[in-house]
């Protein structure tokens, strides 16, 4: 289906309920505002739009107003719960209608329901019960207040008869809602159909390792590639890597959580944190399968919400939890395994059994022999220096060269080891790294001769050098 209504007539249907022995909402508000703004758009494109309404609806009202009408709209104002949505029965009182059985009636109207809004407390299940059926759904991941409620409703159609796809219409939506300084805004949920699933091709694996703040995932990554049978790749977690994500694939995230944000590695290898709305506005490739975060403490809830991504979190704890989670998750394909972890956008999430050939790439430069990664893993501090070193290092234009100077004996040899065994990880520098030992050099002339040396043995390469 496609996002934008643009066919004259499109039917949109209003539901509205408000049991006696509820609490009173603005109904009638509600949907006059709904009303006025597509009345408002009418010269331009409002004229789309034919509003059906039905009140106090009960029960048995939502099959016959759905066989009579066909809407392509199908907007809901009223209670809700974490369970469903409230109706009417014959004596005006509240009734619930369950997720399921909201999920399995529209399943039945698919040939002409395009959008389904449940604009009602606690809507976010339901919305991802119906998601399996219709195109869009919008819902509420909590209890919304009714202002926010009406300006929600107010900005979506607004946005609607001008011509905004549903897309862009939520997202007018919650700006109005925002628009008004109403602590609301972040609580609409739109969830989207997705065709059927696929095995993806391969996994994304991305983990945080900054210079100057390092983390010990090896053990992590050896469980990843024993329990996961399919193409791998890994790469650091950076914006970069981020925003080139492609394929159909799942992404895996090996990070830590800090005051409810993200580690990852800034443009310069070095320490840097962002939040999870930031984590997903940089995923480049919106179709993703599935994410899939490992971290050692879940942030709080609120700090989530604005995830629209399929995703897991767990806190895992050792790499036997991890052994664990990766079998529940792609051999048993179920995310209930632990009351620790947290799934968001359930509905889109499709876990399928990953088969295939293994394959692990994970692209690193050679490093020399005269640099040993396992002499530098005790390598601490000078965390400044390591990130001011790097930043200069790649900023640097092609034939400039970098000195570092010191009295001896500060480590200045070790530093830039470091950083170079540090590059060497990333796949950076792929022409090569060199290290020259300047201790026994005594002259300018041979230390052109040894600098030379290296551009003759590979031509194009770019030497990292320590002098002592």
């Amino acid at each position: 289906m496609p996002a934008h209504l643009t066919t004259v007539e499109r039917k949109i249907l209003i539901f509205s309920a408000n049991p006696k022995d509820t609490t009173r909402l603005r109904l009638d508000k509600e949907v006059w505002k709904i009303k006025d703004k597509l009345k408002r758009a009418k010269p331009k494109h409002g004229d789309q739009f034919a509003v059906e309404l039905a009140t106090a609806v009960r029960i048995h009202d939502l099959q016959q107003e759905l066989l009579e009408h066909e809407p392509d709209i199908v907007h809901f104002c009223g209670h809700g719960e974490e369970e469903g949505i409230l109706l009417e029965d014959e004596q005006g009182k509240a009734v619930l209608v369950p997720s399921d059985a909201l999920a399995s009636l529209f399943s039945l109207c698919t040939e002409h329901v395009e959008c389904v809004i449940l604009n009602s407390c606690h809507s976010q299940a339901q919305a991802e019960a119906i998601s399996q059926h219709i195109p869009y759904v919008i819902g509420m991941k909590k209890a919304v207040g009714d202002e926010a409620a009406v300006e929600f409703a107010a900005g979506f159609y607004n946005a609607l008869g001008f011509g905004k796809s549903i897309e862009h219409a939520f997202e007018f939506g919650k700006t109005a809602v925002h628009l008004y300084d109403l602590p609301d805004y972040l609580t609409p949920i739109l969830l989207q159909r997705r065709a059927a699933a696929k095995v993806p091709e391969k996994i994304v694996l991305l983990t945080a390792n900054p210079l100057n703040e390092p983390q010990e995932w090896n053990s992590y990554i050896e469980v990843i590639k024993k329990k996961i049978t399919c193409p791998i790749e890994q790469h650091s977690l950076n914006i970069e890597n981020l925003n080139s994500l492609q394929d159909n694939a799942y992404l895996l995230i090996l990070s830590k959580v800090s005051k409810n944000k993200l580690l990852i590695e800034n443009e310069y290898l070095c320490k840097d944190t962002i939040s999870f709305k930031e984590l997903d506005d940089n995923i480049g490739n919106r179709q993703l399968a599935g994410l899939f975060l490992f971290v050692d403490q879940l942030p709080e809830d609120k700090f989530t919400a604005e995830l629209t991504m399929p995703t897991f979190l767990l806190p895992v704890e050792d790499k036997k939890h991890l052994h664990t989670a990766l079998y529940q998750l792609f051999t048993k394909n179920n995310t209930e395994f632990d009351s620790k972890s947290r799934v968001l956008n359930k509905a889109a999430l499709h876990l399928c059994a990953l088969n295939g050939e293994q394959h692990f790439l994970y692209k690193r430069t050679t490093l020399p022999d005269s640099i040993n990664r396992q002499k530098l893993k005790g390598f601490v501090g000078r965390s400044d220096d390591l990130e001011n070193i790097c930043r200069k290092l790649m900023e640097l234009d092609e034939g400039e060269l970098l000195t570092v100077k010191g009295a001896g004996g500060i480590g200045k040899t070790h530093t830039v080891k470091k950083i170079a065994a540090a590059l060497a990880d990333r796949g950076l520098f792929s022409g090569g790294i060199h290290f020259i030992d300047c201790e026994p050099v005594t002259d300018s002339k041979q230390f052109k001769f040894k600098a030379a040396a290296v551009f003759w043995a590979g031509a194009g390469r770019r030497p990292v050098a320590a002098s002592q």
